[in-house]
């Protein structure tokens, strides 16, 4: 603050002194000018008495004709124009001589204030001077003192530059890796492709062997009759029907079946080699020995109950025959949208539980009876990124490696004739879609 008002006054000095001067330059020129033309007026003067005399006859001239409009003649005397005009003897040279004074004393007075404007300014100048110093001093002592801090700082900003730039060029070096990477592992996955197709068509070139050995362990009704397992013996209101199925062929509780009004109805649809649903289904509460109890689980709309006499067939039970099943992928058996392996375990105890036996691989065997398969893989949606990293290729490659196989293994099913069925289709052959 003390800095500040001292410039203000060295300003406010500068501005005196500058005015100041300005004005003793004016009352100089004004001065030289007057002295000027007086010499002027001398020089002329001096330079001819003809033309001096011809002017004071024009002056008197002139004179004879102002006196003359002043007063309205031109012998008027001097006494009589201060008369007229009321001045005295020495009125007009006074007053010049009071105006030059008035003006001298204002000078003095404006050149001694300049004068001390210029001190004052000389002085703030130098009270000025002195603390720009001493502001430089103290600057270039604090500049000295930090030196070595900052001198660390700049190593520091420069070390972590260069640890940027490192981990700058680290990261074009993973990211090349991960998308060279990426490419080896597709161009891997394609090769397996042309592998599994070349294994494909070897594979059905020997479909027709395969065929004839799994013919030999695979029972194939030749008629509808022959899919007939037991038969109904009674029925009541309470829908609790009775079956002549009993522990001695192998019945146990919660086993499914389809009843048909006869062995006719029991057919195969020629389209899709299914077995045709029933008018009702039954689930096993109690077995006995040659009979067991069950009970109506579904009803078709518009058929009958089951009645004595009523056939009952399940896809995969029979008395004399234990069926093979492969199964094949992630099971979802409650319609969550999710997979899991309690879903797959539940899958694999049911197909016990109705007398089956179960077989998991990533290979189709020859002597199955049936191939259950399990959700079916979708395709990855959308393509990888250039940038995109090394599990995020992973998680594709497997999920399309996980579809190809899926497909594939639908594919050597069909072309072996071996039955194809998902969890749904299977719950509806066996009677155990309403359980």
């Amino acid at each position: 603050m003390a800095s500040r008002s001292g410039s203000n006054g060295t300003v406010i000095g500068l501005v005196i002194f500058v005015l100041a001067t300005v004005a003793l330059l004016v009352a100089s020129i004004v001065l030289w000018s007057k002295y000027d033309d007086a010499r002027k007026v001398a020089d002329a003067a001096r330079g001819g008495q003809s033309e001096s005399d011809r002017k004071a006859d024009e002056a008197t001239q002139r004179l004879g004709q102002a006196v003359a409009l002043m007063v309205g003649r031109t012998d008027a005397s001097l006494e009589e124009l201060r008369q007229e005009f009321g001045a005295g003897e020495n009125d007009i040279v006074k007053s010049m001589l009071d105006k030059a004074r008035s003006d001298a004393t204002k000078l003095r007075k404006d050149l001694d204030a300049a004068r001390e404007a210029t001190k004052k300014a000389e002085s703030d100048l130098s009270v000025a001077i002195r603390r720009i110093d001493e502001a430089k001093q103290a600057y270039d002592e604090a500049l000295e003192a930090k030196g070595p801090e900052f001198a660390q700082r700049e190593e520091a900003i420069a070390k972590t530059q260069t640890e940027l730039d490192q981990l700058k060029s680290q990261l074009a070096s993973a990211r090349d890796e991960v998308a060279s990477a990426g490419r080896a592992r597709e161009e891997e996955l394609q090769g397996q492709l042309e592998a599994l197709a070349d294994e494909k068509n070897s594979l059905v070139s020997r479909a027709g062997d395969l065929q004839r050995q799994v013919d030999r362990f695979r029972v194939q009704p030749k008629n509808s009759a022959a899919l007939v397992d037991g038969h109904v013996l009674s029925s009541n209101a309470e829908g609790r029907v009775y079956i002549d199925l009993g522990r001695k062929h192998r019945i146990r509780p919660g086993m499914t079946f389809e009843v048909y009004a006869d062995a006719v109805a029991a057919g195969v649809d020629p389209a899709t080699g299914a077995i045709l649903p029933g008018k009702a289904s039954i689930e096993v509460l109690k077995v006995d020995e040659t009979t067991s109890t069950a009970r109506v689980i579904r009803q078709q709309r518009g058929a009958s109950p089951p009645v004595k006499d009523d056939v009952l067939v399940n896809a995969i039970y029979s008395p004399d025959y234990t069926y093979r099943f492969f199964l094949y992928g992630e099971f979802d058996t409650n319609g969550d949208g999710r997979t899991s392996a309690e879903e797959k375990a539940f899958v694999i105890q049911r197909i016990r539980d109705w007398g089956g036996v179960v077989a998991e691989g990533d290979q189709l065997p020859g002597d199955v009876d049936f191939v259950l398969v399990g959700v079916e893989p979708s395709e990855p949606r959308g393509s990888l990124s250039d940038d995109a990293s090394i599990e995020e290729i992973e998680a594709v490659s497997q999920a399309r490696e996980r579809r190809a196989s899926y497909l594939e293994l639908v594919e050597r099913a069909t072309d072996a004739r071996i039955p194809l069925l998902n969890w749904n289709r299977l719950r509806t052959l066996t009677g155990d879609a309403e359980h």
